[in-house]
C-alpha cells in the first residue's frame, strides 16, 4: 500500500482538455513525474514502492508524441527540493509515493514522502541511520501540508496524487477539509486527483497508466477531459478480473474545476 461521487460527464469546456490547453497557451506543457523515492531504513518504516517507477515510465510512454513535455524524477532524484522547484513551473503533476495523514495536528504534518539527500546517501557525512527522523527541515524528504500551502501553483492545471489517503484528513464541523488534495487546490492548482483510502501499488499503477492513455492527445481522436479519462480508467479496472473490487478502482476522485 502507498501509506500512509460520481464523475461529471459534462462536455469539456474550451481549455479544460489537455489538447485545448496547449492550443490556448500556444506553448509546450510540462508534465512532472515523480516516483519511487528512496526511503532510509529509519524513515517511519516506509516501504519501497518500485511499482511507482513502473507507473511513471508507463505514463511517459503513454504521453510520448503528445502535447506534454515530461520531466521525470525517480529514486534518489525524487527529492523534496527538486520536486518543490519543479512543482511551481509544471502545468501537470504526477506524484507517486507514500501519502501520510497527520491524525493529531489537523493534518498540518500530512505529507508526500519523498527522497531526502541527507538521509539516503550512506556516503554523506551527515548520514546517520540510527538517528530518529524528524519532519521539520525544509528538505527532509517530507513535503508537508504547510510547505505545499506556501507554493504558487497557479500555473498548474492538474495534480495527480497517486498515493494513499490524499483526499483524507481530519473532519471539523462547519469547516473545510484539510486533506493534501485541499491544500494543493488552495495553493492554486486547478484540479486534483486524490484517494480516499490506502491504495494497492499494482492496480493503482494500471489505473494511472490507463488514465494518461485516455488523456493524452496523441492517443485520442477526440480529446477527453480528465474527469472522463478517470471514469474510463475506473471502468477498465472494474472489468479486470483481479481488480474488480471497489477497493482497487474506486479510491481516486477528481476535485476542482
Amino acid at each position: 500500500d502507498r501509506q500512509e461521487t460520481p464523475f461529471s460527464l459534462a462536455k469539456p469546456q474550451a481549455g479544460n482538455t489537455i489538447a485545448g490547453a496547449a492550443s490556448d497557451a500556444n506553448a509546450p506543457l510540462e508534465l512532472l513525474l515523480v516516483g519511487n523515492p528512496t526511503y532510509p531504513e529509519n524513515s517511519l518504516q516506509l516501504t519501497a514502492l518500485p511499482g511507482t517507477e513502473n507507473e511513471c515510465r508507463s505514463i511517459l510512454s503513454s504521453v510520448a508524441g503528445g502535447v506534454l513535455t515530461p520531466k521525470m524524477l525517480l529514486g534518489d532524484e525524487a527529492t523534496e527540493q527538486a520536486t518543490r522547484e519543479n512543482l511551481v513551473t509544471a502545468q501537470f503533476v504526477h506524484l507517486a509515493a507514500h501519502g501520510l495523514v497527520d491524525e493529531t495536528s489537523g493534518n498540518l504534518f500530512g505529507a508526500i514522502a519523498l527522497s531526502s539527500p541527507a538521509q539516503n546517501s550512506a556516503s554523506n557525512p551527515n548520514h546517520a541511520s540510527d538517528q530518529p527522523l524528524k519532519i521539520s527541515d525544509a528538505n527532509d524528504g517530507f513535503l508537508i501540508y504547510s510547505e505545499i500551502a506556501e507554493l504558487d501553483l497557479s500555473r498548474c492545471r492538474l495534480v495527480v496524487l497517486s498515493a494513499c489517503r490524499t483526499f483524507d484528513g481530519p473532519r471539523r464541523p462547519m469547516e473545510a477539509g484539510t486533506s493534501l488534495a485541499h491544500v494543493f487546490l488552495s495553493a492554486g492548482a486547478r484540479s486534483v486527483i486524490a484517494s480516499h483510502w490506502n491504495v494497492d501499488d499494482e492496480s493503482t499503477a494500471e489505473l494511472m497508466r490507463t488514465f494518461y492513455v485516455g488523456t493524452s492527445a496523441a492517443r485520442q481522436a477526440h480529446k477527453l477531459a480528465p474527469s472522463e479519462s478517470l471514469k474510463l480508467a475506473r471502468i477498465h479496472l472494474l472489468q479486470t478480473a483481479h481488480w474488480y473490487q471497489p477497493w482497487h478502482w474506486a479510491p481516486f476522485v477528481l476535485s476542482g474545476r
